[in-house]
């Protein structure tokens, strides 16, 4: 299920890798991979798979989904902060960090 600590840890990673990619800083982003706790739904749904658990599947399945759900909602809202607290009237394509544009076409959605 999900604990405090377990929120915690997540928006801790979460905001930890908005960091990183806002500071072009490929160890604060692997950082924040080793703080955020996402293994352990994973781990949970293939377990429920492998012993054909449906509650332990479904819980682990649910435990993601949240999850990512939160990690957006975090990085949605520092980029927010970010936005608001720097020269936004520069901003284009150029201006993106080498973080954000190895990470995928930000034109993809």
């Amino acid at each position: 299920g999900i604990s405090f600590d377990f929120i915690c840890l997540v928006v801790i990673a979460a905001i930890l890798a908005a960091i990183g990619l806002h500071e072009n800083s490929s160890v604060v982003v692997v950082s924040s991979m080793l703080i955020s706790p996402m293994m352990n739904p994973v781990l949970g749904a293939v377990l429920g798979t492998v012993t054909r658990s449906k509650a332990l599947l479904l819980t682990g399945i649910r435990t993601c989904f949240l999850t990512i759900l939160m990690c957006i909602a975090v990085g949605c809202s520092v980029g927010i902060i970010f936005y608001y607290t720097e020269d936004h009237d520069q901003f284009n394509m150029a201006t993106l960090s080498k973080e954000i544009v190895s990470r995928g076409d930000p034109k993809g959605l």
